[in-house]
């Protein structure tokens, strides 16, 4: 709903749609990704603090649960979305370097346990996507 109100926000002051009277999938799904960024930039985090044997997964579960009870999220009744894109299960039990760190945006501290964990973070729809960096 809320995500809805902000595509005719942006509708009408005509950020998206300077000369036409409808909204393409790829509008809208560009409206979501930058409802979702504004919502993770805003939503603040006291203290991460990671250390072996914690693995990534132990961080998406801390961010989904922690999604839960922060007011910046339009709908509380349902954690962030997390997506893993990785070519094998091992992130799941590979331990994540030590990671502590305080006052950061959910924006910014998923970046940084992504990054520490060897993978990058993109925004997709209304999915924070972790897709595994290629060695070379």
């Amino acid at each position: 709903v809320v995500v809805d109100l902000v595509v005719l926000f942006l509708l009408f002051a005509g950020a998206i749609l300077p000369s036409t009277t409808f909204v393409t999938a790829r509008q809208k799904r560009a409206a979501h990704e930058c409802f979702l960024r504004m919502c993770l930039e805003d939503a603040e985090i006291d203290t991460i603090d990671f250390s072996p044997p914690g693995t990534l997964q132990d961080a998406i579960k801390f961010f989904k649960e922690r999604s839960l009870t922060s007011n910046s999220f339009d709908d509380s009744n349902s954690p962030l979305e997390i997506v893993v894109e990785a070519k094998s299960e091992d992130y799941k039990t590979r331990p994540l370097p030590v990671i502590a760190v305080r006052k950061l945006s959910f924006y910014e501290a998923i970046r940084q346990v992504a990054d520490r964990a060897g993978f990058e973070m993109a925004i997709r729809d209304k999915q924070v996507i972790l897709k595994e960096r290629s060695e070379k």
